[in-house]
Order: structure tokens, then sequence, then C-alpha cells
């Protein structure tokens, strides 16, 4: 399989938050779930213990044993997010800032995901899986009343994980792998001088590795249960500052140099269970943490310009949700799920380039057989976001307060090919 084939395409969101001068530098919540089309119909519940397809290699790699053959598979889901400002803003003199609200900050993306299986024996199982697990963008135009505190965010990961996978026993299977990540960041946003404002951007990237297992326990034939951790990735992003709009007489001040941040994508644990009711119906479930409380200060290095410190305070996320599948006919399956993602954002934290709140799903997919080796699969999923608000006033920026609408919509497809 060439790296190619699959190459991760925009994924977005903004992880650190660059301050020139007196600015600050802020993290954010970037997960994205959205790493298999089938999931997608059932919200991710029991992700962690169906092992129904390919995608399992991500969620928990001990599913494995479970997937008979050897085969490929790749999904794309098409995230739409919608997040719409209300608000007003001062300049860091205290003046009203100039400017309008922005019609939709959220910027859709196509999310790809890629595996590949090869079962070596009848108990030991090897595979490879290509992701996008963190992200998020968001774009302001440069005018908005709030572009001392973010234009653009943005932050694009790939993730390349292999892994294996043993059956024990009659009941328990084990797996175990590898994660070999590149991010990369770019972010914006205006600072106000007496002479008019000056747009700075930060880019940097940096490749990180973490490990992955999981644990699956078969009771029966038809109840089972998924145990599994992803770790923590460390990424130093390195790369530059530069500045556009720069008054001749301010161009020592603002001179492109060289930055550093720290970026953590979180370790998570996820507990799963499916349960097989009959020939046709089936039933299952899905906890999963993520642990965004790593992200307690985040600090960005300047070659020249003061480095900026900020006090984070993020809590742990929790995700919950539950599923069905009807099999409707030999070749077509029907899924439904529901779910609660709990933001991790505190209130006294929220920015406008990651405006987050708790979101409920709400989702739909079916499973269509076309071939006797080849599985085709579609989700839809709307994700009901709270309303969210943000009531900023920080050295350097001004304040900035108002209210955002949020919602989500998100389309998944899949094709699976088994040899």
């Amino acid at each position: 399989m060439r790296r190619g084939t699959w190459r991760a395409g925009l994924v977005s969101a903004i992880v650190v938050t660059a301050a020139l001068g007196a600015d600050e530098a802020r993290a954010a919540g970037f997960q994205l779930k959205e790493q298999s089309a089938e999931g997608l119909g059932n919200a991710f519940a029991g992700s962690s213990a169906k092992a129904t397809d390919l995608s399992t290699i991500f969620y928990n790699p001990a599913g494995m044993t479970r997937l008979s053959g050897s085969g490929g598979q790749a999904d794309f889901a098409y995230v739409a997010p919608y997040s719409d400002f209300t608000g007003s803003a001062t300049t860091p003199t205290g003046a009203r800032a100039l400017g309008a609200d922005p019609d939709d900050a959220g910027e859709n993306a196509i999310l790809p995901s890629a595996y590949a299986l090869w079962s070596a024996t009848d108990d030991l199982r090897f595979g490879l899986a290509i992701n996008t697990p963190w992200g998020m963008k968001t774009v302001y135009p440069d005018g908005w009343v709030g572009r001392y505190h973010a234009l653009e965010s943005d932050l694009a990961t790939i993730n390349v994980s292999p892994n294996v996978a043993y059956r024990v026993n009659r009941w328990l299977s084990v797996g175990a792998g590898a994660q070999v990540q590149y991010a990369k960041a770019t972010l914006s946003n205006a600072t106000f001088t007496p002479l008019g404002d000056v747009k700075s951007t930060v880019e940097g990237d940096d490749w990180g590795w973490g490990l992955a297992a999981g644990v699956l326990v078969e009771f029966d034939e038809k109840t089972r249960m998924g145990l599994a951790y992803r770790g923590r990735v460390r990424h130093s992003l390195e790369g530059e500052v530069g500045f556009e709009n720069v008054p001749a007489p301010l161009s020592t001040t603002f001179a492109p140099q060289a930055a550093r941040a720290t970026l953590i994508t979180p370790d998570t644990a996820s507990l799963g269970v499916y349960r097989q009711l009959n020939d046709q119906w089936a039933v299952m479930a899905e906890v999963a943490w993520t642990n965004w409380s790593v992200f307690k200060d985040l600090k960005v290095d300047m070659a020249t310009l003061p480095d900026s410190n900020t006090r984070e305070n993020w809590e742990d996320g929790w995700f919950f949700a539950l599923g069905a599948t009807w099999e409707a006919t030999k070749d077509v399956t029907l899924r439904g799920g529901v779910a609660y993602d709990a933001s991790p954002v505190p209130d006294a934290f929220r920015t406008p380039r990651i405006p987050d709140e708790d979101r409920f799903w709400l989702s739909l997919g079916a499973d269509w057989r076309i071939a006797p080796r080849t599985i085709l699969n579609a989700g839809y999923t709307h994700i009901f976001v709270r309303e969210s608000s943000l009531a900023l006033n920080e050295p350097g920026k001004g304040a900035l307060t108002g209210t955002y609408d949020n919602a989500v919509d998100i389309a998944g497809l899949g094709l699976r090919v088994s040899f």
C-alpha cells in the first residue's frame, strides 16, 4: 500500500494560539471521532467492542481477531460545522472595535481514513490504520470585530498506526500498536497598533509518536466487551511567525522570526459493549474518556518577542453513546444511534478559535453488501450543540463578548473489500 494512495487531506482546528507582545496562547479541544462510516451510523456506540469492520484497528486493535481473511477499507467523512457569532468588541485601548459579525466561522472538511488487514494465522492478525484523528478549522474575515483574538485557526494531523492482535483463548483477545503522528498548525490574528492593524500568522509542524492497546472479551457468541487505550502524543511545533500590513516605523518590532509551541494530542480510553439479541437485532453502548486535563499550561516561545504562557485549566472530556442495528435482509443492515459529548472547555476559557459546548448526536446509517466480498457503508449524523457564550478582556487584545449558534452535520461513506 502506497502512502500517497491514502493521503490525508484537510483536517482542521486550532490547538495553539500564539500571542504577540503581551498576548497569550491557548489550546482547545480538537478530537475527531469520524474514522468509520459504519461507526458513524451508530453514533460510534460499541466501537470498542463491535469489531465488524476494519476500523476496529483504530478503535480497538484486539477486535482484529474477529475478522477473517485479509482486506482493505477506505472511509471518508464530510464534516460541515456551523458557527454563527453575534456580539461586540473593543480595541486594546478600550475604544469600540469596528467591523461586522461573521456569518459562519466553521470550515467544511473531508476526513479520510484507510485500513489494511492481514490474517497471518487463525489467531494472529496484523493491521495498519491511517487516520486524521484531531482537528477543526475556523476562519473569520480580516475585518470582523474579534480580529484581535482570532482570524484563522487550522490544525492538520496524519496518524499512521501499525497494530498486531492475538487471540489468547476462546474468550480473550489482545492487541497493541504504535502511533506515528504528523501535526501542522497555522493560526493568525490581528495586532492593534496606533498606526493600524498588523496581521500576524504563526505556522509550525512536527512528528511525534505514541502507543495504543486494547482487550476484547467475548462472554459468549452473542456478547462481547472491549476496552481500548490510545496514548498521548507530544509535539514540539517548530516554525515561524510572519507579519502583514506592517507600518514602516514598526518593521523592526514586527520582524519575521522563529517560534515554537508544545502540542499534546491527549490519551484516550474507551469501554464498549455489544449484544446480539437475535438473528436481526443487536444493541451496543460506548463510554469514552479523553484526558484534556493535560492542558494545564501552554507556552509559546518566540525568538525575539516575549514568550507567552497561559493557564488553560481544561477538563477531562466524556462521551456516551447508545446504538442499535437491524439486519433487514442478508445484504442490507440499518443502523441508528444517539450520543452525548461533553465539552472539555470551561466557560471562562472559551475563545473564538473553538467556541465549543456540549453536543448531542443523532445518527443513522446503512450497510449494503454489493458483492460477496465487498460492503458499502453510509452514515449521517446531526450534532445539536448548546449555544455557547464568551466574555473576554485580555491585555493587548481588548474585550470580546457575544454568543455562538453552533451545529454540525456529518456524512460518511466507506468501502470494505475482503480477499
